[in-house]
């Protein structure tokens, strides 16, 4: 979205706003057979996914000329991040006389958001000497990034025979701030 205005003989006015949203679900089934110079496996997996990403973005533009030779041009732009992201994976890997192996599961959820703020104000002062300008630039920028999230795994081990051997679990959380 777009806005543009003139207002008067002084100010000139710009500005436009964006907006995105993308959500992706994806799921995938795969199964193999890996062959091996003395024996294969079979390899079977299912994913799933489900991510969503929120994009805001503002920018402005306002040139102001104070006379003649004056003028001041202020330029903030703004941008808003917020994502969500979520994947389930499970597998099984069995022998080539369908004997379960190892098999597992895992589960990871991330949860993202950050703004960026800028702006820009410059002054400039024409000189009537051709070619002489004064010019004065001050330039701030803010800008935050937040997330957490987690994994947890279990992954289970198995003997030739199908007897379960050891269960190794994962179970991570994360959080920062930048």
């Amino acid at each position: 979205m777009n806005y543009n205005n003139i207002i008067g003989t002084q100010l000139d006015f710009q500005s436009n706003y964006f907006y995105n949203r993308y959500n992706p679900n994806t799921e995938s089934h795969i199964q193999r057979q890996y062959f091996l110079p003395d024996s294969s496996y079979f390899y079977k997996q299912n994913s799933f996914a489900d991510n969503l990403n929120n994009n805001h973005r503002l920018n402005l533009n306002m040139l102001y000329q104070l006379d003649s030779s004056s003028s001041i041009r202020v330029t903030p732009s703004f941008s808003y991040q917020k994502t969500r992201n979520k994947s389930e994976t499970d597998y099984q890997t069995l022998s080539e006389n369908n004997m379960l192996t190892n098999e597992g599961f895992s589960n990871n959820i991330a949860n993202n958001e950050g703004y960026n703020f800028r702006n820009d104000i410059i002054y400039r002062k024409k000189f009537h000497r051709k070619g002489r300008t004064f010019s004065l630039s001050l330039q701030t920028n803010l800008n935050q990034s937040t997330g957490d999230g987690s994994l947890n795994s279990i992954n289970s081990f198995y003997t030739p025979a199908g007897a379960l051997i050891k269960k190794d679990t994962l179970n991570q959380r994360k959080q920062y701030r930048g």
